[in-house]
């Protein structure tokens, strides 16, 4: 039997080594992910004058192959998004997900396009109703966007902000806030933050802690498995 192809963009640059380890540990031998970047023909200098944020504009952070940040707008990375849908449909993925937990408008697909943001917030109001929950962000300027994002879906939220591409001691001092709440439940809010990053949250708080690349691969398995 031959291997069923599951397509994963980022809207950085690819192969996210940083996210597929954490991921191959649990998809089984037959399942192969296949990689497409928004921003794999670009370079550094490139990505930071062509996909920089508008004003009043959400960003979204990610990252280049050789392991910078990068700060980017959604509406500039949608057409390259959906050039990477095409390209991993030409290549007969059977499924593609996005790895990215932000919004996105709708895009043109033939195969079923897994979209984290909407598929967590559901899990979660599914286990806390309306909250309230810890959310780590990767910039302080997502902050009031993500906030209002989880307001309107009714659910009572308390969020700071640590890059995933940063130290892990600025994570491990960020969420340090979560234990002056009545949490129940973190959601680290970028499929940058890793499972070792997730235990460093747990430990420090003593709260559960929801990781969505491990989340959303888990589900891929349960589908193709």
């Amino acid at each position: 039997m031959g291997k069923t192809k599951l397509g994963a963009i980022t809207i950085g640059q690819s192969p996210r080594s940083d996210i597929t380890p954490d991921i191959s540990g649990i998809l089984e031998p037959h399942l192969e992910l296949v990689e497409c970047g928004a921003l794999d023909n670009f370079t550094y200098e490139e990505v930071v004058k062509k996909f920089a944020p508008i004003a009043g504009e959400v960003s979204f952070v990610s990252r280049m192959r050789d392991g910078r940040q990068v700060e980017l707008s959604r509406s500039k990375l949608l057409p390259f998004i959906q050039d990477c849908i095409v390209k991993l449909e030409a290549m007969q993925c059977q499924t593609i997900v996005m790895f990215c937990t932000g919004e996105f408008p709708p895009f043109k697909h033939h195969v079923p396009l897994i979209e984290p943001c909407s598929l967590l917030q559901n899990i979660i109001r599914g286990i806390v109703g309306q909250g309230p929950i810890g959310i780590l962000v990767p910039t302080a300027d997502q902050i009031e966007g993500i906030k209002n994002r989880w307001s309107n879906f009714g659910i009572e939220t308390v969020l700071v902000a640590a890059s995933p591409y940063d130290s892990i001691e600025k994570i491990k001092q960020a969420v340090t806030r979560f234990k002056k709440d009545d949490i129940e439940l973190i959601f680290l809010n970028c499929i940058g933050y890793s499972v070792a990053m997730k235990e460093i949250v747990r430990e420090t708080t003593g709260c559960s802690v929801m990781l969505p690349r491990t989340t959303i691969a888990r589900m891929m398995l349960e589908i193709y498995q």
